[in-house]
């Protein structure tokens, strides 16, 4: 994964001033705008692109060139936002956020965590704990982060491979 540039506060901000269920919904609609605007760099002619499901438009990416590792992470977070949108009082749990930070590489998953510390360290005053004992939500959070900016990187990569 690339690494972590500076995110977008009105994001930031949605995801820190919602409740868990606010913070998982807000979050896949990001990603998935964002995932969109990787499908339009990765697309010659993207409006001849079809509607699809959020799982169906991270395949394609894929095959159009999106980074494969990227994938499994993209499908955990589809799986989260579904449970919230298809049951009542779900609750985002450690074991959800866990199988989505091990659905990331190592190396990926190490990026993570030092945007945590950077995170950690920009807050100490709130007194942070370390990533492994942070509660479900700050773990979401920056995983959430951490794939936006993925994308954003690979939309940009994209748009200048496409300019050559």
């Amino acid at each position: 994964m690339p690494p972590v540039l500076a995110t977008d506060d009105a994001f930031f901000e949605a995801l820190l001033g919602e409740d868990p269920l606010g913070s998982v919904v807000r979050a896949h609609i990001h990603i998935e705008a964002r995932l969109n605007l990787v499908l339009e760099a990765l697309t010659p002619h993207p409006s001849h692109l079809p509607s699809l499901r959020f799982e169906q438009r991270a395949k394609v990416a894929v095959a159009l060139g999106l980074a494969d590792r990227i994938l499994p992470a993209l499908l955990a977070l589809g799986h989260i936002r579904n449970a919230f949108a298809h049951r009542l009082n779900v609750s985002l749990t450690d074991a959800m956020v866990d199988e989505l930070f091990r659905a990331f590489s190592s190396e990926d998953q190490e990026t993570i965590r030092d945007a945590y510390r950077t995170i950690q360290t920009h807050l100490a005053s709130a007194g942070m704990p370390p990533f492994e004992r942070a509660d479900a939500r700050h773990k979401f959070i920056t995983i959430a982060v951490a794939l936006d900016k993925f994308l954003l990187v690979a939309e940009k990569e994209a748009r200048q491979h496409a300019a050559v």
